[in-house]
């Protein structure tokens, strides 16, 4: 297990072909380690390259194939990863509904479930899971993005949108997630979206005003 996590850490750290080498040692030790299908199944659909990105799905099927009773969270994920990338929201909402029946207060699904909806432009559906992830965890700002989302573009509730954004940038500053990747993910929703209503925000919330600050520093540079 060990080896899998390491494996797992490195490949989430950009080094996939060192998180390869520990998944090639647990295949090693077990031709059917679920754990190093995975792992495989990673490395392949990160590639880039169309044919290692199918192929990425045998590994995750052989794990899901070898795992006690075919139940392998990482697994699933990594098929509903895969028909993302091939724009099947629809098919991976049915893998998700699975491990939301089977795990009913783990929020990850419901996560990807949410996004999967809004995808396929399903407004009531996502905001229906944010609420209901919101209240299993208020912090998870995943679900407080889409919450916003929804009011702009859905409801034009622009007062509620108000109120929710500022309690996503309180969570945001918070739990000290202030990478730039993420950061530049959230502004760049908001910055599309927002149109007239971006002076209404800035005027009756404050703390929004560092934002809105980076957009303009990135937009003009």
């Amino acid at each position: 297990m060990a080896v899998y996590h390491g494996a797992v850490v490195l490949f989430h750290t950009d080094k996939p072909e060192k998180a390869c080498k520990y998944a090639d040692r647990l295949l090693k030790a077990n031709s059917n380690s679920p754990d190093g299908l995975v792992i495989k199944g990673l490395r392949e659909m990160s590639d880039g390259k169309e044919g290692k990105v199918k192929g990425s799905l045998h590994y995750f099927q052989s794990a899901l194939e070898h795992s006690p009773a075919k139940r392998n969270i990482d697994a699933v994920f990594g098929k509903v990863h895969f028909l993302e990338l091939h724009l099947g929201y629809e098919g991976a909402i049915i893998l998700l509904k699975q491990l939301v029946v089977k795990f009913p207060t783990f929020s990850p699904p419901l996560v990807k479930k949410m996004k999967n909806q809004l995808a396929l432009l399903d407004w009531d559906q996502a905001t229906e899971k944010a609420n209901r992830i919101i209240a299993m965890d208020p912090h998870c700002l995943e679900a407080l993005k889409v919450k916003v989302l929804s009011l702009i573009c859905r409801a034009g509730n622009y007062e509620e949108a108000s109120m929710n954004l500022r309690h996503f940038m309180v969570r945001w500053r918070n739990l000290n997630l202030r990478t730039v990747n993420y950061l530049w993910t959230v502004l760049r929703y908001f910055h599309r979206c927002v149109g007239e209503m971006r002076l209404y925000l800035q005027k009756h919330t404050a703390l929004l005003r560092e934002p809105y600050n980076l957009i303009e520093m990135v937009l003009t540079t």
